[in-house]
């Protein structure tokens, strides 16, 4: 999901709902860390995301500090116990969009590690649709916002669960 490119194109509307998330997000960040609310790097990354009104800077830098403080020793975001690859997948590919947007000069090498955990994790994926179909329709909007990115991945490994995605979308 792409930001908005300008938050003076928004129409009145879209600025009040994005004032309201904006503050709701706001309100949920100031609890991480007391135990209130569990961080996971997906959603975590997703707020990240989430530019301030001028755009060259994010909303909720606190959000990019703490993915450059949990990033695994493997490169990647993803969780050891319970283990899921699908897990791992999404969470190391959300954190690495979410430092590839803000291009920061010190994430260069917290960016080059994740992309190594990525392509490492996504090879032992088995080609089998998952359940409900929700990782392949995530992360084909994952690996089309990574593309746009320029991230250096392999995207033919991620061709099969794009393809089921974008199925499962139409």
């Amino acid at each position: 999901m792409a930001a908005y490119s300008d938050y003076n194109q928004l129409t009145k509307f879209d600025k009040s709902m994005y004032n309201s998330i904006k503050k709701s997000i706001f309100h949920v960040t100031q609890k991480l860390g007391s135990g209130v609310v569990s961080p996971v790097p997906c959603d975590t990354a997703w707020v990240a995301r989430v530019p301030a009104k001028n755009t060259t800077q994010p909303a909720f830098p606190e959000c990019l500090a703490w993915l450059r403080a949990h990033q695994n020793t493997d490169g990647g975001w993803g969780t050891k116990y319970p283990y899921c690859p699908y897990s791992d997948v999404l969470n190391t590919a959300s954190s690495l969009l979410a430092l590839t947007q803000w291009n920061y000069p010190e994430d260069k090498i917290l960016i080059k590690n994740g992309v190594a955990a990525l392509k490492k994790v996504v090879k032992h994926l088995p080609h089998v649709q998952t359940e409900d179909g929700a990782f392949e329709m995530i992360i084909s909007g994952l690996v089309a916002d990574a593309r746009e990115l320029k991230l250096d991945l392999d995207y033919e490994s991620f061709e099969w669960f794009s393809s089921i995605g974008q199925k499962k979308l139409r």
